[in-house]
């Protein structure tokens, strides 16, 4: 899911010239089988979870949805619209 913190790290990297902000949604979940002993909160932001969640992306096994596309940057609000 994308939040607001996504978006507002993509609007401060992205080069506006020429650009628009794309918003990806996958609206599936993704199961994984980890040890009982694992803070499950902890694994999400961990290289391996992540690297997992990729590979299913890449393999096809997720689809992938348009959910919005901004194409102009407001420089006084610094918002995508």
């Amino acid at each position: 899911m994308i939040t607001g913190d996504d978006i507002r790290r993509l609007e401060e990297e992205a080069t506006r010239v020429g650009k628009k902000l794309l918003i990806i949604e996958t609206q599936q979940f993704f199961e994984i089988e980890v040890p009982t002993n694992i803070n499950p909160h902890k694994y999400v932001e961990t290289d391996e979870c992540k690297k997992i969640c990729a590979d299913k992306i890449l393999s096809g096994i997720t689809d992938l949805y348009v959910e919005r596309v901004y194409t102009e940057y407001n420089e006084v609000t610094g918002e995508w619209t």
